[in-house]
């Protein structure tokens, strides 16, 4: 039987079996002993990978660019359906739901191994010139005011916009920098830190990470690597 659950280490007791399904892919956990887990990934009834787990415990979190094997994609590219104008002056806070990669980790105490990825569908877009610009993975979003619910398999990236110009600018897109970025679990949703975007005029904007989360007890994941403080910026030169 398929279930749902949330974020964080699964509970699968001795000689008892766990199904989940995460982005139209089958995850198959198998406690064979009650100290090994035998770990399948199954598409259209045909099984995609296979490992045995030497341990007693996996683990489900988002999949980050910071901890992913064989990948180069360091940027998102939000596009949002219906534009908003920003008066001068004017600061909101937007909060963007998207889908994302799911890792599945092996756990032993406080170490965590990469197993799997489960990858979402995911179209690519350019930002900018052809020649100049940059590749990021592209999402049509609709923002919202208050905090979505967001299961297994998507995020939220939480934005605060502020209209730092003398003029009324429409917002429409932004980049976000994927590299150093912090990811946090409030409430079993998977939460950015808080990204601040700068718009200085209908063609600039400043895209900053701001290394805070938005909730003080929010958890951070566990299995990215702790950073030192850092000032993560990307410039927007081609359209906000």
């Amino acid at each position: 039987m398929v279930i749902l659950v949330s974020y964080g280490e699964l509970v699968i007791e001795p000689h008892k079996s766990l199904e989940l399904r995460v982005h139209e892919k089958i995850l198959r956990f198998e406690n064979i002993n009650g100290q090994s887990i035998r770990y399948s990934r199954v598409y259209l009834d045909k099984v995609e990978f296979e490992t045995l787990i030497l341990g007693k415990y996996v683990a489900l979190y988002p999949c980050t660019i910071t901890n992913k094997i064989g990948h180069n994609e360091s940027y998102l590219y939000l596009r949002l359906i219906e534009p908003i104008s920003f008066a001068p002056g004017l600061s909101m806070r937007l909060y963007i739901k998207c889908p994302v990669d799911v890792g599945v980790y092996a756990v032993k105490d406080s170490t965590y191994g990469l197993v799997d990825i489960i990858e979402s569908s995911v179209k690519y877009a350019v930002y900018g010139a052809i020649d100049s610009g940059i590749l990021a993975r592209y999402f049509k979003v609709v923002p919202q005011r208050e905090l979505p619910l967001a299961g297994l398999g998507s995020m939220v990236y939480v934005l605060d916009i502020e209209n730092n110009s003398d003029s009324w600018i429409k917002f429409s897109r932004v980049i976000i920098p994927l590299a150093s970025m912090r990811v946090y679990l409030w409430k079993n949703i998977a939460i950015s830190e808080v990204v601040c975007v700068i718009l200085r005029s209908q063609r600039t904007a400043d895209v900053v990470l701001a290394n805070r989360s938005p909730y003080v007890d929010a958890y951070e994941l566990p299995v990215l690597p702790k950073q030192a403080l850092k000032y993560t910026t990307y410039s927007m030169k081609w359209g906000v």
